[in-house]
């Protein structure tokens, strides 16, 4: 390939430094550059030597560039003008070209643009020899001139086509030679580091950007880059940190690629500002901590409240051999609820319900209703008088518009007979032994926990039983679910398959089978229950005494303990935590049970001496103020007491895992009738809580067993594990 022709240049400028930088600039390029420092002084050399491209600056005293470049072309119509200018510049860029110009530059420019230009000169020039050597001199010679200024214009339209989109680029533009050092900074740029581009410009730009623990690493990246155009970066996306102008650090990400440019190695690269990513990372990553912990302390709630569920529904666990009961929660606590009590022998209550919507706040009523129920039920007392006193419960505790359907049944199987009442369920059936529908037990009345009282009209459906019939309560998540197309299970469907299961041998066991192969995997929508009550007398174990057997015979007994406390421990003793610890130590199996003996034992204390020595009113605290007040009252009275005594036993039996505590809390106070409000003797316990607070009710709830004995001033709990 033949050489390309070197060119004489004119550099014309009043500017002494930036004549010498321009020559700097083609120092070593072959070609040869004369400077004159005026327009006068440039026609008169133009005279006496022939030259190929003039460079001139537009502002010079008494003759400008472009007067100077009309004066020249006159002369010397195959000469080449670039012109200089500042940003302000008075002519446009057309214009100029339109005069005569090659191109035009705007201060400051970067060497690299101002060698293409010349470029687009030498080509030209190279052009114009190799057409006189075959040709000689022809007016043609000035379409390569005319085409070489179009060379120039459209180099010059793609370098503002390029400068306007790094300019207006959010991120930041560098670029890098093969010394290190900065050739391109764009406003982004600016803005991220702090520098502007006449600061940084042919700086070395490791060290205006690289932290300085850093620098080593990108000196010796640079090394092997600059030879081989390969780097551990190049090529990539990473993340590290970058260094501002007032020297402080921000995380960026950088991508680097390499490019050749006059045989050498050199990088761009694009940088982004991560800060605000970071901090919304952050800010993500501490949310999603919050929410976990949240979800972690909701979900320690979900399994207190499942354990408090199924110690309810543990109540359960032999609830007669002709009693099955199905139930499926959508959480650890659900909103369907089965309870069923044989304090008398020959009868047995059931109650099979349904609170509004599921989960947690669905299942917070189980609680007052299993104590109601249990405390009613181990009484006597009729289903009616029951279902009156959940009624009244729900009603004073609840919120609008959650309540309770249920089905409350009492089975008497002395005289053969049900009465049943049915508040807001779907129709229960009896089935016979036949296979066919005797009865519909239809919803007659609203949900307990609407009205102030039950309706007047609230009276009982009576069913004769016979060998073989059988009842089946459910509730509405039973009929309601769905299959895999959406398709709803539905009253009749499950009416069919009531009835068509006689032969079967564990017909209950098909019955909950068929409903989940029916359901297949769509997802439970709402808490599901049915329960199957099938009548034969020789099923059902009549209990021949309400009197708790302990049978402590299976596990060794390992601490007996018992002790009275007086008047002036009871004022200052606070015991419970001592007494816990000594049980942990004593086993340490107790240490897995330290919550609920805590609660157990603590509740049981403070009911004696609050309420069986202070004589306190727990109603006090559902004024307004009432806390603070119910506080206040039993420190004075602590403060004041003078005789009294609280008597504690306690027995732990533990093998392996497995262990039984029996406490006993006997206290000095009167006592109260078993029948009645145990704060207010005239009040009957079928309107008024049995026992006062909530924490024995969650007492009750956790054990085995709960006794009140003696005039009502000795409790009896059972805990097991």
């Amino acid at each position: 390939m033949a050489e390309l022709p070197f060119l004489r240049i004119l550099i014309v400028d009043d500017d002494v430094l930036l004549v010498n930088i321009l020559q700097f600039y083609f120092h070593n390029t072959g070609h040869i550059v004369t400077a004159a420092y005026d327009g006068a002084e440039a026609l008169d050399m133009l005279k006496k030597s022939p030259f190929d491209l003039v460079i001139a600056d537009i502002h010079m005293p008494e003759m400008d560039g472009v007067q100077l470049m009309q004066e020249a072309l006159r002369d010397y119509p195959l000469l080449y003008f670039i012109l200089i200018t500042g940003e302000s510049a008075e002519r446009s860029f057309e214009e100029l070209i339109e005069l005569g110009a090659l191109s035009c530059l705007v201060k400051p420019f970067k060497r690299s643009e101002l060698i293409a230009l010349i470029d687009v000169a030498v080509q030209s020039k190279k052009n114009r020899e190799l057409f006189t050597d075959k040709y000689g001199d022809s007016p043609e010679l000035l379409n390569g001139r005319r085409q070489a200024v179009e060379a120039g214009k459209s180099l010059w339209n793609r370098d503002q086509r390029f400068q306007a989109v790094m300019n207006t680029a959010h991120d930041a533009i560098i670029f890098m030679d093969d010394l290190g050092n900065i050739t391109f900074w764009n406003p982004a740029a600016e803005k991220m580091f702090g520098y502007s581009r006449q600061e940084v410009i042919g700086k070395s730009l490791h060290s205006i950007i690289v932290p300085e623990k850093y620098r080593r690493v990108a000196e010796n990246g640079l090394g092997k880059f600059v030879k081989t155009g390969r780097g551990p970066a190049i090529g990539k996306t990473i993340e590290v940190l970058g260094l501002k102008k007032d020297q402080t650090e921000i995380p960026i990400e950088l991508s680097i690629s390499g490019f050749k440019y006059q045989d050498t190695w050199h990088a761009a690269g694009i940088i982004r500002n991560v800060a605000s990513r970071k901090q919304n990372e952050q800010m993500l990553l501490s949310a999603h901590e919050e929410l976990e912990r949240l979800y972690q302390q909701l979900n320690h709630q979900y399994e207190i409240a499942g354990h408090v569920f199924s110690k309810i529904v543990l109540k359960n666990e032999n609830p007669g051999k002709n009693i099955n009961c199905f139930l499926s929660t959508m959480d650890a606590a659900g909103g369907d609820l089965f309870l069923t009590s044989s304090g008398i022998p020959g009868l047995r209550q059931i109650l099979l319900g349904d609170f509004t919507g599921h989960g947690l706040s669905a299942a917070i009523g189980a609680i007052p209703v299993a104590s109601v129920f249990y405390a009613m039920a181990e009484k006597g007392y009729s289903v009616r008088n029951i279902a009156s006193e959940i009624n009244n419960r729900l009603k004073a505790i609840l919120p609008t518009g959650l309540f309770l359907c249920a089905c409350m049944i009492e089975c008497n199987y002395v005289h053969h007979m049900v009465r049943v009442y049915n508040f807001g369920l779907p129709d229960a059936i009896v089935v016979g032994a036949d296979g066919y529908i005797k009865t519909r037990l239809r919803s007659l009345f609203l949900p307990l926990g609407i009205m102030h009282e039950l309706e007047p009209e609230c009276h009982a459906v009576e069913i004769h039983m016979e060998p073989g019939d059988r009842i089946y309560i459910f509730t509405d998540g039973i009929t309601e679910a769905r299959n895999n197309t959406g398709e709803l299970l539905g009253q009749e469907r499950l009416e069919l398959l009531l009835t068509r299961n006689q032969n079967l041998e564990n017909p209950f066991d098909y019955i909950c089978s068929w409903i989940n192969e029916f359901r297949g995997d769509t997802p439970q929508s709402d808490d599901m229950a049915i329960l199957e009550i099938t009548w034969d007398t020789h099923l059902e174990d009549f209990p021949k005494e309400s009197q708790v057997s302990w049978r402590t015979a299976d596990l060794p007994e390992v601490l007996n303990l018992s002790f009275t406390l007086h008047a002036d421990a009871l004022r200052t003793d606070n015991f419970v935590d001592s007494l816990i610890d000594l049980l942990i130590r004593t086993d340490a199996s107790t240490r897995a049970q330290k919550q609920n003996l805590f609660l157990i034992l603590s509740e049981l204390y403070s009911n004696a001496l609050e309420h069986g020595i202070l004589r306190m009113d727990s109603s006090i605290k559902n004024k307004p103020g009432g806390f603070d007040e119910f506080v206040s009252t039993r420190l004075e009275k602590l403060a004041a007491l003078s005789n009294g005594w609280i008597k504690i036993e306690l027995k732990l039996f533990v093998h392996e895992t497995n262990g039984r505590i029996i406490f006993w809390v006997e206290d000095s106070g009167h006592g109260f009738d078993l029948q009645c409000d145990p704060v207010d003797p005239t009040t009957p316990i079928c309107t008024e809580p049995l026992l006062s607070g909530r924490g024995l009710f969650l007492v009750r709830s956790l054990c085995r067993d709960f006794i009140i004995e003696g005039n009502g001033n000795k409790v009896t709990a059972v805990y097991e594990w």
